[in-house]
């Protein structure tokens, strides 16, 4: 039962999303909904890092920023279509993932996050600089629009189902990741790494790969990025964007995929509800956070879990009551 009510859930959220953009009318809100798709399955990859194994990882904007890269310059250079592109930028920040955490996650601890921090800042410098390559500060221009076969997809309402089809790729890689031995493996890791290797885990096997699963979804969302805007420049990766990528995973639950959803879309979509405060909105968008963190300190997802620890108490205490009558 409880199964088949989870089943229901997932299917309502399905059909959610697939209904929203016919009542929307705003191309500024759709893209904004894309954008707040790409931002979630950048915090589903910074979960599996620091919500399911603990590293605290600064620097998924600068995968981001490899993907974007990577995939529009396998457009613009070389005119490779969206499917083969999005592959080369995931392959290429694996590997960047791969030669990164090798070295970096030796150290671990709070050194592994001023390690991502100056990573982030190389390869913003590398973006802005390396201009045969990214255009440098002026950035890469004509990417053209995202194709799939026949498929073109012009406007933001047809891109978000792009979008939204790899997003929820995403989050059953995510969800598989989490339920399977491997995900076992990174929540013993971030619970004690002296117990982890006492059950036999390889520790820094499986820390490597958790970074290496991080930043393939930073390729994927820089690529959804660069084929959003179809222009991509290197301010746009910067260590602030990582940390409200972090703040995204910290509201909306680390650990908790559904929590991490809900956080990334709230957080997107938050400034512009307040933005008619004018200059009081980012001092009140920053308390909100603020108390959030405070009184909710395992996200979003945990007032959920208090809420349905309260509901099933309510339905078992008339049955408790009843066969106390009788007794």
């Amino acid at each position: 039962m409880r199964f088949k009510r989870s089943y229901l859930w997932y299917l309502i959220g399905l059909v959610a999303l697939l209904v929203l953009p016919q009542v929307i009318s705003s191309p500024y809100t759709m893209f904004l909904l894309n954008m707040a798709v790409i931002y979630i399955i950048l915090a589903l990859g910074l979960n599996v890092v620091f919500g399911m194994t603990g590293m605290l990882n600064l620097a998924s904007l600068a995968f981001s920023g490899i993907g974007a890269y990577t995939s529009g310059v396998l457009a613009v250079r070389f005119g490779l279509p969206f499917p083969l592109a999005l592959i080369g930028a995931v392959l290429v920040t694996m590997a960047f993932g791969l030669v990164i955490g090798l070295p970096t996650i030796r150290i671990g601890g709070h050194y592994l996050a001023f390690m991502t921090i100056a990573f982030g800042e190389i390869m913003r410098l590398i973006f802005q600089n390396w201009t045969p390559v990214t255009g440098g500060a002026i950035g890469l221009s004509g990417i053209k629009y995202a194709t799939i076969g026949p498929l073109v997809f012009k406007t933001h309402w047809s891109y978000y189902y792009l979008s939204v089809t790899l997003l929820l790729i995403m989050v059953y890689i995510a969800n598989r990741v989490r339920v399977s031995k491997l995900g076992r493996a990174f929540e013993a890791v971030r619970g004690s790494e002296v117990a982890a290797r006492a059950l036999g885990i390889n520790t820094y096997y499986h820390k490597v790969l958790a970074f290496v699963l991080g930043a393939a979804f930073g390729g994927v969302a820089g690529t959804l990025y660069a084929f959003l805007m179809r222009y991509v420049d290197p301010g746009t990766f910067t260590f602030e964007d990582s940390a409200r990528v972090l703040t995204m995973v910290m509201v909306g639950g680390r650990g908790s995929i559904a929590g991490v959803v809900v956080g990334a879309f709230l957080l997107t979509f938050l400034p512009e509800w307040l933005r008619f405060l004018k200059d009081y909105y980012m001092a009140i968008y920053g308390l909100g956070i603020l108390l959030i963190v405070l009184f909710l300190p395992g996200g979003v997802a945990s007032l959920w879990d208090k809420v349905r620890a309260r509901l099933a108490a309510s339905r078992r205490s008339p049955a408790v009551q009843t066969s106390a009558g009788k007794g």
